[in-house]
């Protein structure tokens, strides 16, 4: 695949510790070499979610450690609130950080955090030629249509390692081995020779 998609300075958006993780860790760590990397996580977890807090943030800070990220910005708060005031701050880490690449999870989601991150990146690049990518996650509904799909087969054993480090998150469903490799296994991938992906849906492209 062209891996100048992934070059110039890339915005990974998070609703919660763990989605960067889950959707897109194999992808940045890739191609992690051919761009700067920013990250922003818009909460310390879902408002209903007893495990929420700063352990999630001490968890995502080591997991996120194996990208060796340029810039981290966590938003200490339980839950996404406050649209306009997380509009702003991505404004101003786009800004800041010249982000040409946006990774998000995509509205096309059950989650309602998911979907309020993905609408407020795409208000955050309005007017602007940045290119954005949707990542699947576990609750990406059934009109997800991926149309990039990564390859990271050599480099699951490391997302694993990374996911490994959101202890607390340890003894949910969707975190058990056997789920993951189920999540990682596409139909339309493994016809094409590819065992382990992560899949995206192309809003925009700038090339």
């Amino acid at each position: 695949m062209r891996s100048d998609i992934f070059s110039g300075s890339v915005l990974g958006i998070a609703a919660h510790p763990d989605d960067l993780e889950y959707g897109c860790f194999g992808t940045l760590f890739k191609f992690r070499s051919n761009f700067s990397l920013a990250i922003y996580i818009a909460s310390l977890g879902g408002e209903n979610d007893p495990t929420s807090g700063l352990d999630r943030k001490r968890e995502c800070e080591n997991a996120l450690a194996y990208l060796n990220p340029d810039k981290i910005v966590f938003r200490e708060k339980v839950g996404v609130d406050s649209y306009l005031e997380i509009v702003q701050e991505l404004e101003t880490i786009i800004k800041s950080e010249n982000v040409s690449l946006v990774l998000v999870p995509s509205h096309r989601d059950s989650h309602q955090d998911h979907r309020k991150v993905s609408k407020m990146a795409i208000s955050a690049i309005r007017r602007s030629d940045i290119s954005v990518l949707f990542y699947s996650l576990l609750s990406s509904d059934l009109s997800f249509r991926a149309r990039l799909f990564v390859d990271i087969t050599d480099c699951f054993y490391l997302k694993m390692k990374a996911l490994k480090s959101h202890k607390s998150q340890s003894q949910k469903y969707y975190m058990s081995e056997k789920y993951l490799e189920i999540f990682h296994s596409d139909s339309f991938a493994n016809l094409h020779g590819i065992e382990c992906v992560e899949r995206f849906e192309i809003d925009r492209l700038f090339l």
